[in-house]
């Protein structure tokens, strides 16, 4: 399900055409599948991935980690309605990243995101004078993408599975990843110990701790 997901937000591209995807022009394309990518692979809230900025992103020198700042911009000048915020001290955080989304957030930056905005946040309209995309922004593409992939996958939606679903949102995206997490952090905690119980805890202090709960 994740997959199919991702297979529709794919962007086209000059030589590959993906006629899944219902969104036009190659920038609309390229952001929304980044934002889709942050939402399922990091379960991000919706006010979080709407405070990323263009230096959320570090790149150690060093190790040669990437990670995602999470933290609010207070930004008075940010007049969104209602404007973005972090829920809670848990959720300033900072997150590991694959290196491949390391380079898809460059590459937006360097490519699509306009140069003259206003604003550093990272997702905005690309339509002049440039605004940050807002929560109705958000809740509008999700919308596109689930009449898509109810009419691809309407097995998806059959409520005779015990893993159906009964809209795409951004709050699934997020339901899905820590499902995905918590399963991994229990796989990577029971190797380290014999006890199923102090696995399943290790497992959810893991998961309370990335996804800032």
């Amino acid at each position: 399900m994740k997959d199919s997901f991702l297979e529709i937000a794919t962007p086209s591209t000059p030589v590959n055409s993906n006629p899944k995807n219902v969104f036009k022009d190659s920038a609309t394309q390229f952001r929304n599948f980044l934002i889709a990518r942050l939402l399922i692979n990091y379960g991000l809230r919706v006010g979080e991935l709407l405070l990323l900025s263009i230096n959320s992103r570090t790149l150690n020198r060093y190790s040669g980690n990437t990670s995602l700042t999470i933290d609010d911009t207070q930004d008075i000048e940010d007049y969104r309605s209602p404007k973005p915020k972090i829920k809670n001290e848990q959720s300033k955080r900072r997150i590991e990243i694959s290196r491949d989304d390391y380079n898809l957030i460059s590459y937006y930056i360097e490519n699509y995101r306009p140069d003259n905005a206003k604003s550093d946040l990272l997702f905005l309209s690309l339509q002049y004078p440039f605004p940050p995309l807002s929560y109705s922004s958000i809740k509008k593409m999700f919308n596109i993408w689930d009449k898509q992939f109810r009419e691809l996958y309407p097995n998806y939606y059959d409520s005779k599975y015990t893993d159906s679903i009964d809209k795409l949102s951004a709050h699934v995206c997020r339901h899905t990843w820590a499902t995905l997490m918590l399963e991994y952090a229990h796989i990577t905690a029971m190797n380290s110990s014999s006890s199923h119980e102090i696995a399943i805890s290790q497992a959810i202090e893991s998961l309370k701790k990335a996804g800032g709960w």
